[in-house]
């Protein structure tokens, strides 16, 4: 039996391998993959990378930027979305009320 499937085996036995052992799986099963499935791979990985990143970035957020972060998905999950063009309206309104004063 080779090592490979000797290692798979093992991985889908629960039977936990080293990261040595981890990294030159992973390897091996990449290198041997074509262009097309390689592609798609690295999309996911990518994407999965990406999608930690977010998760630690959320954690450094304060519980009242959580929140509003929160309110403002399920606004728009109710379609209760104002308008770009209303924003900036509001927006010049109040800039011209604060340099008024």
């Amino acid at each position: 039996m080779n090592k490979f499937v000797e290692n798979w085996g093992r991985f889908l036995n629960g039977k936990s391998m080293t990261t040595a052992e981890l990294k030159l799986n992973l390897f091996r099963q990449i290198d041997t993959m074509d262009e097309n499935r390689l592609e798609e791979l690295y999309g996911i990985m990518s994407n999965y990378l990406a999608s930690q990143n977010n998760l630690d970035e959320w954690s450094l957020l304060s519980e009242q930027q959580q929140k509003g972060i929160l309110s403002a998905i399920e606004e728009a999950e109710a379609n209760e979305l104002v308008s770009h063009k209303k924003v900036m309206e509001r927006a010049h309104k109040k800039l011209a009320n604060a340099l008024q004063s």
